[in-house]
């Protein structure tokens, strides 16, 4: 990933891109997650922000489970979240002239792909531009593999322009010498904090879902404080934090028996909290929510009644627009994601669709379906592998996105969106499928894996955009028996041909339940009224 370094600190127009539909630069779990941070913004006016603080001897930022969404959560500018606002909010302390440092909690990235890496980098220089000083590792990074995550050279406090990886108890290689740090101790201000970080066990499973690997060890988190406190409060921090990749009820545990934190900041939480800290004796503790749509603010006084004051900030497009810093770094992001596209295609999941043929692109389907394809032509959805490099029509200066398999996913024909996987003969880029050598190593793995698939220009030409085959399935065997029928109605069972047709029917209720939500989802498309939306797709002509 290349270096971002001397990049002017100004603030500009907000991102975002409105897609035909589907996630961009988003994570894995497209039908999961609610619209909560976009109502909020509709129905009442933005919360003055930190309202009636005074400016704290050190406030420290705290974020987690941002799940791979580097921008507003989902395809809309009004839902909340992304990290050029993030950093907005972060310039914001900045010319308040308050002391601040930031922390993550882990669980940057769904899923354990070369793309999932090269995000995890990306979020890792934001972070760094940020000025985090630490983040803990959850199951989804350690996932990424030991052998990677040393590669990222983030063990040591004084890496170069990214948080310090921290974590009491967990090791990489067996051994102390190698993995996170098992605390640090930032100094704010005229303030010093010390803060440390576990991994919860029952999230072990997660991390090891076919056994144990022996490349990490995972530590009783009890056992692995009680080792590293006493070397934390040595230094005589003014205020001691955990940050706790585990479940609330570990979290609260934790809390209970290592009364010393005076915050611990937790993950499993809801995906849009309350924004109320637990009290847990003279301990907070703290929720910042999912998918990166908050962050939490916690300001210490350490002379006043009330030394510690938290606010859960909505990353709303009212209060924040994204500043060119994040910009920048998105383009480096799908620049990176095009350089590496050969890489990204050899490793997607791939199979034969479940109704097991092939997809032969909408022009196929309109040389007997012609008013059917002269109604799609008309809509969003044909253009919606172009609306990856326009963006939208309020939008200056666009990153495209098309390049990056978790929004051609959604953009186009051939692939299942949930997954963020390609079924045999869908769409495949351009630029691989006008390189010869690409489209030899293609074919080569397509083999390798019992599949005989060749690689021509039709599955980038043919296959761009929402087409017919997206929601009636593949149309190959539909097409070879109606084919055979013109040819010759006595070479095809009549049993055997009204099953294709029906094969190729989609019902409204079968396309409200089990279609399109694959891809408008609460996610993606918040404001997505069914029965509004099939008035504009809808083609029931027989031709």
């Amino acid at each position: 990933m290349p270096a971002l370094k001397g990049i002017s600190l100004t603030v500009a127009l907000a991102l975002g891109l409105a897609a035909a539909s589907g996630c961009w630069s988003g994570g894995s779990d497209k039908t999961a997650g609610n619209n909560t941070g976009q109502d909020q913004q509709a129905e009442r006016p933005p919360k003055p922000l930190l309202d009636g603080w005074t400016k704290p001897a050190a406030a420290i930022v705290f974020s987690g489970e941002q799940e791979g969404f580097l921008e507003p959560c989902g395809c809309t500018a009004l839902q909340s979240g992304g990290m050029g606002r993030r950093h907005a909010l972060f310039q914001l302390l900045g010319e308040k002239g308050w002391p601040l440092t930031a922390f993550d909690l882990g669980g940057t990235v769904r899923r354990s792909r070369l793309q999932s890496q090269i995000k995890f980098q990306t979020i890792l220089a934001g972070l760094g531009q940020m000025g985090y000083a630490a983040m803990t590792l959850g199951p989804d990074e350690l996932r990424l593999g030991a052998d990677y995550l040393l590669s990222r050279e983030n063990f040591s406090p004084d890496a170069d322009a990214a948080p310090a990886f921290v974590a009491a108890n967990v090791e990489l290689f067996e051994s102390p010498d190698y993995g996170p740090s098992r605390y640090r101790t930032v100094t704010v201000g005229d303030v010093k904090i010390g803060v440390t970080a576990i991994l919860g066990t029952s999230l072990k499973d997660k991390i090891f879902p076919e056994g144990a690997n022996t490349d990490i060890e995972i530590s009783d988190p009890l056992t692995s404080l009680r080792d590293v406190l006493p070397s934390l409060k040595a230094d005589e921090p003014n205020l001691l934090v955990l940050l706790s990749h585990a479940s609330l009820d570990e979290s609260r545990e934790l809390a209970a028996k290592f009364p010393e934190f005076d915050v611990v900041a937790s993950v499993g939480g809801p995906e849009d909290p309350d924004g109320k800290p637990e009290r847990l004796g003279d301990t907070l503790l703290l929720k910042v929510g999912r998918k990166g749509k908050y962050v939490g603010v916690l300001g210490f006084y350490p002379d006043a009644d009330q030394r510690l004051r938290f606010e859960l900030v909505n990353l709303d497009n009212r209060r924040f627009t994204e500043t060119e810093e994040m910009r920048q770094l998105l383009q480096v992001y799908q620049d990176e994601l095009r350089d590496r596209a050969l890489d990204l295609y050899l490793e997607l999941p791939r199979g034969r669709h479940p109704a097991d043929a092939l997809f032969v692109g909408a022009a196929t389907c309109g040389k007997c379906h012609v008013k059917a394809y002269n109604k799609w032509k008309t809509s969003a959805h044909a253009h919606a592998t172009d609306s990856l490099i326009k963006g939208r029509k309020d939008e200056k200066n666009p990153v495209s996105r098309i390049h990056d398999p978790e929004c051609l996913s959604c953009h186009v024909t051939g692939w299942q969106p949930q997954e963020v996987a390609r079924y045999v003969s869908g769409y495949i880029s351009e630029a691989l499928v006008a390189d010869a050598g690409h489209r030899a190593a293609l074919e080569s793995a397509f083999q390798s894996s019992g599949r005989d698939e060749r690689v021509s220009p039709a599955l980038f030409q043919d296959l761009q955009g929402q087409q017919c085959e997206n929601c009636h399935g593949p149309g190959s065997e539909h097409v070879r028996l109606e084919t055979l029928v013109k040819q010759n109605r006595s070479a095809v069972v009549q049993d055997q041909l009204l099953a294709g047709r029906r094969a190729m029917h989609l019902s409204r209720s079968h396309a409200r339940e089990h279609v399109c939500l694959q891809c408008h989802d609460l996610d993606n498309s918040p404001d997505f009224d069914f029965d509004k939306y099939w008035d504009k797709v809808s083609h029931p002509w027989r031709d």
